[in-house]
């Protein structure tokens, strides 16, 4: 029989694994949302006031940057012949309502009957539970091209939110 502590260390434990589950569809909705170039898809996933560090690319800042993201002109050559953003299981922390989550993504894109790998690069997502359901607050992409950033942030995948400054 459980008692009160089992049955709370039981809740904890299943609160984690959905907790989990949750930021792994978020994660892995980004890409379909992207490559449908739906402004509006991409929005639901990220929180308001949100910051998007694109390695090589630039910052963008809430919604609108996110909107000037997709519009824009490197976004919409990849995206024009066919592209996908194909992310790897995220490493993720969890602390309360707030995680932290690392994975490789790659951007491959199709040109002349071939479909290239246009970019790799690490990413780090900083998320929040905002009114029960899990939002992206930050994402900094790195380039991994031998640089020393793209190693550092790949070395901070065992760090949880306490370590985070991107």
């Amino acid at each position: 029989m459980m008692d009160n502590h089992d049955i709370e260390a039981l809740e904890r434990r299943l609160r984690a694994v959905e907790d989990r589950l949750s930021i792994y569809n978020l994660i892995s909705a980004y890409g379909p949302a992207v490559d449908a170039c739906s402004i509006e898809n991409n929005a639901e996933l990220w929180t308001e006031d949100s910051v998007y560090k694109v390695g090589g690319l630039g910052e963008y800042v809430g919604h609108q940057g996110l909107r000037d993201m997709i519009e824009g002109p490197f976004h919409q050559d990849v995206t024009n012949g066919g592209s996908g953003h194909v992310l790897s299981l995220p490493h993720v922390h969890l602390d309360g309502d707030r995680a932290v989550a690392t994975n490789y993504a790659k951007l491959f894109a199709h040109r002349d009957g071939v479909f290239t790998l246009r970019r790799l690069v690490v990413s780090r997502w900083e998320l929040e539970r905002r009114d029960g359901q899990w939002k992206i607050r930050r994402r900094t992409n790195v380039l991994l091209d031998g640089s020393p950033e793209g190693k550092a942030l790949l070395a901070r995948t065992p760090e949880g939110l306490d370590a985070s400054n991107t």
